[in-house]
């Protein structure tokens, strides 16, 4: 009895609490400008048929794909809400990015702000006169609990402004359609007087690029090589979870690169803007390969804290090494498996990357785990130096050796491949995210052999990881050689453009003799010392030599001696091993060449 009571109370206060909040079917969004060159766009938000009490109109506070705060809502000016006959309605705050709307019984309510958008990279959005960048989620609000509802936008199109989006859009009411505020948000529009689009078709699917800015296009080359890229990551999952998908280039004329992924498109700002650059073409290549493997891995394939998330404030996940930096891993594997890179680059790129991540790997203080969760707190680079891991870097590393190690322990039957289909069956096909557990237990369940091993010393421990045993599964050794085009000695830090120490190495002959970050080196020995000449000074110096340092201290002159360390010039090259048995071979060759038939003849199955 005392139980039926109980639960009829709380029946009660569900409905009572439901009544309170208004009852919407359908949510429309408008975005307009009047003048581009103050930054500023004009958002519109129409809610029709509303039953019940007031209204929360809430800007989220991050965007997926940056997993830290970022507080949109500064942004945010000139809040105002009206019923259908144009009539104010009051509204109060009732948090940082929290607009509460007093219906007062109005069946319609509009409510419009300002937002100033004059920050362009991957993830903003952008106005001026040039162009219009929409990212949806960093300036349309969304009403908490009604985020499931379906939605339209409308967005204004000056004359000759073309209008770029991967979403559905009907050109006869000039609105796009969306089933979810989810699926608005994560597809970025592009609408400019200068854009250019390319396109071409692969197993079914279409594909534009569409870029923005000035730069000489040789349309034919890059439509080949994105065509080998896209198809190679592919072939990891068997086919294109999508029909169309759009990548958006914004070309600018100073250094720059940033990137963000969506859903069935990616935002991709780069500078300075040269395809007849080799450097700058290799870049281009390389985020357009990271940037279009997220289609999988991150936008299907997504951590169940963030499926479908609360903007509002953190969700927290230990899992971005994985989302991240594995598909790090596969964009760089996919270039080696297509041809975009040689294998002799590739083994390069691996090289430069062990020798840095088995350095730091000796100091960092957090386990790539903890470092995913704690980007919440200390942004992209914003630790207490030397003390957390990139989950970006490190989950790219950790993807290799957890690659070989399942092609090993299971005589090449299986691969990290084998894991991203089992986890796009088992979880994106399926509308579920993956679990904090779930992989692991995907590489369990793909292999039957038990990898907790691996997770408990390199994922949810530091444990320092040496990358040669696992090289060696695959026929490779990795040598310790000297780079002989630097010193063979190191002073322990490092300067900016300015001659202004901006790192220090833990326990180097920089730390050991007091200098601190912040402090400007001016001489060494005597000679003025820039960052361009540093290099070249230390070049005549053998480790454990001593050398004077003169600097600034804030505003005092200041000279220490350091110990020089030594072997600063050594780094790793991986070469093939002379004789490699049967087993390292096959490993080797289905590994970068991404074929394997019993792999491929049991996924067709």
């Amino acid at each position: 009895m005392q139980r039926r009571t109980m639960f009829g109370c709380l029946f009660f206060l569900f409905l009572f609490g439901q009544a309170a909040w208004a009852q919407i079917s359908q949510v429309d969004y408008s975005i307009e400008w009047d003048q581009a060159n103050t930054h500023y766009f004009k958002v519109t938000i129409e809610v029709k048929n509303v039953r019940g009490g007031k209204l929360d109109f809430r800007l989220p506070a991050w965007r997926p794909g940056r997993y830290e705060i970022q507080d949109y809502a500064r942004n945010v000016v000139d809040f105002s809400a009206r019923n259908g006959r144009g009539r104010l309605l009051p509204f109060r705050k009732t948090d940082k990015q929290t607009w509460r709307v007093e219906r007062h019984g109005a069946k319609s309510v509009q409510v419009s702000y300002r937002y100033y958008a004059h920050h362009l990279d991957g993830g903003s959005s952008y106005l001026d006169a040039e162009e219009a960048y929409i990212n949806p989620i960093t300036l349309l609000m969304y009403l908490p609990g009604k985020e499931m509802k379906p939605v339209t936008l409308r967005v204004m199109q000056p004359a000759g402004w073309g209008i770029a989006s991967a979403m559905n859009y009907d050109r006869q009411t000039s609105k796009f359609h969306s089933a979810n505020y989810h699926t608005l948000v994560d597809e970025p529009i592009l609408i400019s007087p200068s854009l250019r689009t390319i396109h071409f078709k692969e197993s079914g699917a279409r594909f534009n690029l569409v870029f923005q800015g000035r730069a000489t296009l040789d349309s034919a080359k890059i439509i080949r090589d994105v065509r080998k890229i896209v198809s190679e990551e592919k072939k990891v999952f068997g086919t294109f979870p999508f029909r169309h998908y759009m990548f958006l280039y914004h070309l600018l004329p100073r250094r720059f690169g940033h990137a963000v992924e969506h859903r069935n498109a990616t935002s991709i700002v780069l500078g300075p803007a040269d395809f007849s650059d080799a450097r700058f073409y290799r870049g281009f290549l390389g985020v357009t390969a990271h940037e279009f493997f997220h289609a999988w891995n991150v936008e299907r394939i997504r951590p169940a804290a963030i499926y479908y998330p609360d903007y509002s404030r953190e969700n927290y996940t230990g899992l971005m090494w994985f989302f991240e930096g594995v598909t790090s891993y596969y964009s760089s594997l996919a270039q080696a498996r297509a041809g975009i890179i040689s294998r002799e680059q590739f083994y390069k790129n691996l090289a430069a990357r062990f020798w840095k991540l088995e350095r730091a790997w000796k100091v960092k203080k957090k386990s790539v785990i903890l470092s995913s969760w704690d980007s919440w707190i200390t942004g992209y680079g914003g630790a207490p130096p030397h003390t957390q891991l990139s989950f970006y870097t490190t989950g790219q590393a950790l993807g290799i050796l957890l690659d070989l190690e399942i092609r090993h322990r299971t005589g090449n039957k299986k691969s990290l491949d084998d894991v991203m289909r089992y986890l796009f069956r088992h979880y994106a096909a399926r509308n579920r995210g993956v679990p904090e557990n779930g992989i692991r237990s995907a590489v369990k369940a793909v292999t039957g052999k038990d990898f907790s091993g691996f997770f408990r010393r390199y994922v949810d421990g530091n444990e320092p990881v040496s990358a040669a045993p696992f090289l060696a599964y695959a026929g490779l050794k990795l040598v310790t050689t000297a780079d002989l085009s630097r010193p063979a000695v190191s002073t322990g830090f490092t300067l900016d453009a300015e001659g202004t120490i901006q790192d220090i190495w833990p326990g180097s002959a920089a730390e050991k003799a007091g200098l601190d970050l912040g402090d400007q080196v001016l001489a060494l020995n005597g000679r003025r010392t820039t960052p361009e000449n540093l290099s070249r000074q230390l070049k005549p110096f053998h480790g454990g030599d001593t050398a004077r340092i003169w600097f600034f201290h804030k505003d005092s002159l200041r000279q220490v001696t350091l110990i020089l360390d030594g072997n600063a010039n050594f780094g790793y090259r991986i070469e093939l091993m002379p004789d490699p048995t049967p087993l390292q071979k096959e490993i080797l060759k289905s590994w970068l060449s991404g074929k394997n038939n019993k792999i491929e003849q049991q996924s067709n199955k």
